[in-house]
């Protein structure tokens, strides 16, 4: 909460020095935007407070206060001598309070029309960002991606993964092992450490790798080759990529078969199988959605068996 070196801080009303967030005492630097723009951003800063300010007038009067004040002194200084000039005298205070209470209105109005200007401004940007953050993750994976279709064999048996030895290490070894192209969402870490078996550790450990190297290019790039080379290698572990329901928008409507994620519910539409029923000893589901935005594909719920009514 210092300031040094030619700086310039706004400390706050109310400001405690063991709770206060310093970021909420603005800090500026004339060299930053020069002596006119400095001024245009304190008192952009400062005279809203005359308004936005729960504190009473006297603590910082208008001068709309002032001159009322002085116009009722008057009155009381020099006081008509008759009723009928009493009311027109009161009648002309009034006219001033009204033209105060006006400007007031005016003024409100206008601050109002400038944050309404400046919060649009500021989700155009929000919005810019996110797109230009996706895009580029996009093109990170992209050449990724293309690095690793170009290495060798033998360079990938050379740097192995580590295996995934407990429920408890899978939010690590996901980071670590899979990268940014598949995450495992809370609700699916959840599950697994509450119900995972040790019996199917392995193929769980197995079908992450495949969704890492096979599924995930599918939906960058698609192809048959692609798809038809994701249900080998899932074969390969005994294991389907299927929809969750023949009626696919029947996910909509069943219970469990959504997440939050970056705002929004999400619909889990496909899975990745194993087994039958719902006993986690000898069966997995791998529910995921793919977020084409940000190129990557979101594991939403696993291992346990969602309800369903065919039990598939």
């Amino acid at each position: 909460m210092s300031v040094f070196g030619g700086a310039t801080r706004l400390y706050l009303p109310n400001l405690t020095e063991e709770t206060e967030d310093p970021y909420q005492h603005p800090l500026w630097l004339l060299q930053n935007g020069g002596e006119s723009q400095f001024i245009k951003d304190i008192a952009a800063r400062v005279l809203p407070f005359a308004f936005l300010g729960d504190s009473g007038p006297d603590d910082f009067p208008r001068f709309s206060i002032i001159r009322d004040f002085v116009a009722r002194r008057a009155l009381e200084k020099n006081p008509s001598s008759t009723e009928r000039e009493r009311a027109v005298d009161e009648l002309g205070v009034l006219k001033i309070e009204f033209t105060e209470a006006i400007e007031e209105r005016d003024s409100w109005q206008s601050l109002a029309q400038e944050e309404q200007v400046k919060r649009l401004a500021a989700d155009a940007e929000i919005e810019r960002l996110k797109e230009e953050i996706s895009r580029l993750a996009a093109k990170a994976f992209a050449l990724e991606h293309h690095l690793s279709e170009k290495a060798d064999h033998s360079s990938v048996v050379a740097k192995a993964d580590r295996p995934l030895e407990a429920y408890e290490d899978l939010e690590d070894w996901a980071d670590e092992v899979l990268g940014y192209t598949v995450r495992i969402h809370h609700a699916a870490l959840k599950d697994c450490k509450k119900n995972g078996h040790d019996n199917v550790l392995d193929r769980i450990e197995s079908a992450l790798i495949v969704i890492r190297d096979y599924l995930v290019p599918l939906k960058m790039h698609g192809g048959i080759d692609r798809r038809d080379l994701l249900h080998e290698k899932l074969g390969e572990i005994g294991m389907e990529d299927t929809p969750c329901f023949v009626d696919r928008d029947e996910a909509k409507r069943a219970p469990g078969y959504s997440v939050q994620y970056e705002g929004n519910a999400e619909v889990l539409f496909d899975h990745i199988k194993y087994g039958n029923g719902y006993d986690n000893a000898n069966q997995i589901r791998i529910y995921y959605f793919w977020d084409s935005q940000r190129k990557r594909l979101v594991i939403g719920k696993m291992p346990s068996h969602l309800k369903n009514n065919l039990t598939s």
